[in-house]
């Protein structure tokens, strides 16, 4: 199977697909209750579902709350088998795998950069 290159020039990321993503608005919720506006690009098939959803959440100057924040959200139902933390210049990231309970595994990356948090998640079914 040959995957398309998906461009999105608003959310300024490029990403491969195999095939056309559904697109929708959405809202992200923080585990402190605030919501935020997002769009969630996706493609679900027999062997598993592509994910990345780009939410405006606003940095506090911190670290990195709103990637640690996403990345609690991810393993609440899961076992991290793999977390692996990046820097680079000043875009703070996670990369993980995670099994998760109905016997699946998913592997993910959290970013936080421009006020921009992006969850990329390839999950197995």
């Amino acid at each position: 199977m040959d995957w398309k290159e998906f461009e999105s020039p608003d959310h300024s990321f490029t990403v491969h697909f195999p095939v056309d993503p559904k697109i929708e608005a959405t809202a992200y919720q923080t585990s402190d209750g605030r919501s935020f506006g997002a769009h969630t690009y996706s493609v679900a098939q027999e062997t598993g579902t592509f994910t990345i959803t780009i939410a405006e959440v606003p940095g506090d100057g911190e670290k990195s709350p709103p990637v640690d924040d996403a990345v609690n959200k991810l393993i609440q139902d899961g076992i991290v088998k793999f977390d692996i933390q990046h820097r680079i210049r000043s875009v703070y990231w996670r990369q993980l795998g995670i099994a998760v309970t109905n016997g699946g595994y998913s592997y993910v990356a959290v970013f936080h950069h421009n006020d921009r948090l992006s969850r990329d998640n390839q999950g197995e079914n």
